[in-house]
């Protein structure tokens, strides 16, 4: 199967909520995820263009392969995912058999449904405030054109062909750049004191 996606930066959740709401939008739900991606023993997948992530979302787990991205507006590669029934368990027996932690990345993302399109709204820790549009399925072109269709309902342009991984090391490369500071205690997502004051905030509000 194939994940076409659009995603675009946004200054408030609230008005594309509103708008997705308007067109008919159900919503599915709204939790934090945390997403932890791991380097291959054997090969680099900077150079492939494939990822590997295991997930927490409430109280399920997935791990996902992502395939080398395709041409296109819409990011769009490969999928394979499965559920686990312990993302703990899930990243031992992956460190076992050589794969490393790369990155991690949490954010607290609300998820509706809109004409057959997964519109997830996310507030990722450390990097702001994003609308995903997705489609599953095997005919790129035809997914594109739709989820174009309703980006332009809902007034997203800017389209972003970066996962939120990618942003966060290239913040992390910024960071350490400037003199990044850490807290202990904190995910590796706060990179810098601006991104730890902001993480603490993501904390105390997701527990709220």
């Amino acid at each position: 199967m194939l994940e076409v996606e659009l995603k675009s930066r946004v200054r408030s959740l609230s008005d594309i909520r509103r708008q997705v709401a308007r067109l008919g939008g159900v919503r599915v739900g709204k939790q934090i995820e945390r997403d932890v991606y791991y380097r291959h023993p054997g090969r680099d997948f900077g150079l492939t263009g494939e990822a590997l992530r295991v997930r927490s979302a409430g109280q399920e787990s997935f791990v996902t392969y992502k395939g080398p991205r395709q041409p296109g507006i819409a990011k769009t590669r490969p999928e394979v995912q499965v559920t686990v029934g312990s993302a703990r368990l899930m990243s031992n027996i992956l460190q076992k058999l050589g794969f490393r932690v790369f990155g991690r990345v949490r954010k607290r993302r609300e998820t509706y449904t809109l004409s057959g399109i997964t519109v997830c709204l996310d507030q990722v820790e450390g990097l702001g405030s994003f609308v995903e549009l997705e489609i599953i399925g095997t005919d790129r072109t035809a997914a594109q054109r739709r989820l174009l269709a309703l980006a332009r309902k809902l007034s997203l342009s800017g389209f972003l062909r970066e996962s939120y991984l990618s942003m966060w090391l290239s913040r992390q490369k910024r960071a350490r750049r400037q003199g990044a500071c850490r807290q202990p205690g904190l995910d590796a997502g706060a990179a810098s004191c601006d991104g730890a004051r902001r993480a603490i905030s993501f904390s105390r509000s997701a527990n709220e």
